[in-house]
């Protein structure tokens, strides 16, 4: 199994482990570049999880990079060099996405390893799992890729779900 494949099978596990309530994402999809973020991925390359704002704000990260514009400037960053994340406040406006289904987001600062922080828009609420699925993957599963069964051993072995 090529390792893009394989990171991106256990980032998105990763992420649905963390998901509550997808059906109440509105801007912020697994597995998907949505179609006005427009950047091009190599042939191996694939995205996790990305989100896309009316404000022109975006991000993917993929099994390469991270990638965003906040405010018309663009960072890139190694997919595996976010050290942290200051998420702000996360959990405001839970409510009123459930009412109304609007996009609601705010700005976290993520940190990269290289030296430097940069913003990055996101959505609040329920959809704020993706990022923190998609970071934890990159923190603890990562760091041991080459000992993670591939989805044909689990299959091999009989095991249903990981």
């Amino acid at each position: 199994m090529p390792p893009d494949a394989k990171i991106a099978f256990y980032a998105a596990h990763r992420i649905r482990k963390c998901a509550k309530k997808r059906e109440l994402w509105c801007a912020t999809v697994i597995e998907v570049l949505p179609p006005d973020i427009q950047i091009h991925l190599d042939e191996t390359e694939q995205p996790i999880v990305s989100a896309s704002f009316p404000e022109g704000d975006w991000y993917v990260w993929t099994t390469k990079r991270m990638v965003a514009t906040t405010a018309g400037q663009t960072w890139e960053v190694p997919a595996d060099s976010i050290d942290r994340i200051d998420w702000g406040t996360p959990q405001k406006s839970l409510h009123t996405l459930y009412q109304t289904g609007c996009v609601k987001s705010t700005l976290g600062i993520f940190e990269s390893s290289k030296g430097f922080s940069f913003p990055v828009r996101y959505e609040t609420g329920y959809a704020w799992s993706g990022l923190v699925g998609c970071h934890q993957y990159w923190r603890l599963k990562h760091p041991i890729l080459d000992k993670l069964l591939t989805p044909e051993e689990f299959e091999a072995r009989g095991i249903k779900s990981i």
